[in-house]
């Protein structure tokens, strides 16, 4: 018999599950730590305890995935997928937004609600991405035409040569959605 089946282990265990909230708020590190050791099986379980406090929420998941858990094997649900999704698109820093894409090619999640989730918060490169992969063609050429514009305005103004680099990552994708469209004979009309 394992101690945690013991009576009183569970209810301290159910107990600490309860109050989770309060225990991230004292400390995110300690907290992941405390998952670490004694919670890895109930994750699904704390992302829920933590729905009223989005920052506590998405440190969690962030923790999950920098444990290179598969999202898909720890939880059955493909809204924690969509949660983490929503929440790194209320984020405005670009690495979360490179996170979205990772999640995007290295998971499974519902391509329509993810499409709503970041045309809602207007996170484009992960929209374009969905696009493409769903066959919306021409709505992903003008997230990128969107994305080209933008970039060139930050190096005009910025003259960041790492911005020559995304530039070119964006006329590769409009060339190879180009070819997409051509294969499967959609028509593309440009009106800009």
């Amino acid at each position: 018999m394992k101690a945690l089946d013991l009576p009183q282990y569970k209810e301290i265990y159910e107990f600490v599950i309860d109050r989770f909230s309060a225990l991230f708020k004292t400390s995110i590190e300690r907290s992941k730590a405390l998952i670490k050791k004694y919670f890895m099986d109930r994750l699904i379980i704390l992302v829920d305890k933590l729905a009223h406090y989005p920052e506590y929420q998405k440190a969690l998941l962030d923790f999950i995935l920098e444990e290179n858990l598969d999202l898909n094997k720890q939880f059955n649900d493909d809204s924690v997928i969509v949660t983490y999704i929503r929440l790194l698109c209320k984020s405005h820093e670009q690495s979360d937004h490179d996170r979205i894409l990772y999640l995007l090619q290295n998971f499974k999640y519902p391509l329509d609600e993810c499409i709503k989730v970041c045309a809602e918060y207007k996170v484009k490169e992960p929209w374009a991405y969905l696009e493409t992969k769903r066959g919306g063609y021409p709505k992903a050429l003008e997230l990128h035409h969107q994305i080209l514009e933008d970039t060139i305005q930050d190096y005009s103004r910025t003259q960041d040569a790492s911005l020559l680099n995304k530039l070119d990552e964006h006329i590769m994708a409009i060339y190879s959605i180009l070819e997409l469209c051509h294969d499967s004979n959609q028509k593309v009309i440009f009106d800009y």
